[in-house]
């Protein structure tokens, strides 16, 4: 209803908006649709000027500047007031905090390899209803729509780990590819390096051998 009722007042000021410049685009054109008054100033035609006229303009003027205060003062879209999502527990409603669970949910996500970056985010979506937004970034070469899968699945199965819904609440997920960064074939050989490879060398360990070279050299 928030979103219809401000789609309303924006096509009724625009509406608003065309008719006067209409007006004065009339009167720029067709000066002769006005009648010039003796002080210099013109006056509207009589057709234009009818009681009928007037008080129709003058009830939708007014309608129309009171919705625009009216939004100003209370249609503007409110913060999101959610700081936790209640699970049910066997003791009674567990609070758990949404940044723990995003934090939680972002960790989950960013361990798929495929994955750049992640971001998560918990919101309200209205009565009895959550959504879990999900923005994600991914080297070139991924095929998208398998990740997006992936990932609304490791997602979800993370939140209902961490949390049981109650009294009938829904989790609605949003999935967003928010565009590329890197490329797949070197994160992949930069973990191949990091998993398979001997690190750097940091000098001989001792004992090398065996055998003692300085009792070699006093035997010959």
């Amino acid at each position: 209803m928030r979103r219809l009722s401000a789609q309303l007042l924006l096509g009724a000021n625009l509406l608003a908006a065309n008719l006067a410049a209409a007006f004065f685009l009339a009167l720029f054109i067709s000066p002769g649709s006005f009648s010039q008054a003796e002080g210099g100033e013109f006056e509207l035609s009589a057709n234009i000027q009818s009681l009928p006229f007037l008080q129709l303009t003058f009830a939708a003027s007014l309608v129309l500047i009171l919705a625009n205060v009216l939004y100003v003062l209370y249609g503007r879209q409110e913060k999101d007031p959610l700081r936790y999502v209640l699970s049910d527990a066997p003791g009674g409603p567990l609070r758990v905090s949404k940044d723990a669970l995003e934090t939680g949910l972002r960790q989950r996500g960013e361990s798929l390899p495929e994955l750049s970056r992640l971001k998560v985010a918990i919101l309200a979506g209205g009565v009895k209803r959550l959504r879990l937004q999900a923005q994600f970034h991914c080297p070139e070469g991924v095929r998208i729509q398998e990740l997006s899968r992936k990932l609304r699945g490791v997602l979800e199965a993370k939140f209902f780990e961490l949390v049981k819904l109650t009294d009938g609440v829904k989790l609605a997920t949003e999935i967003e590819f928010s565009g590329f960064s890197g490329k797949l074939a070197k994160r992949q050989a930069e973990e191949k390096v990091g998993s398979d490879e001997p690190g750097p060398f940091t000098g001989p360990k001792y004992p090398i051998d065996d055998e003692d070279p300085f009792e070699a050299k006093a035997d010959s």
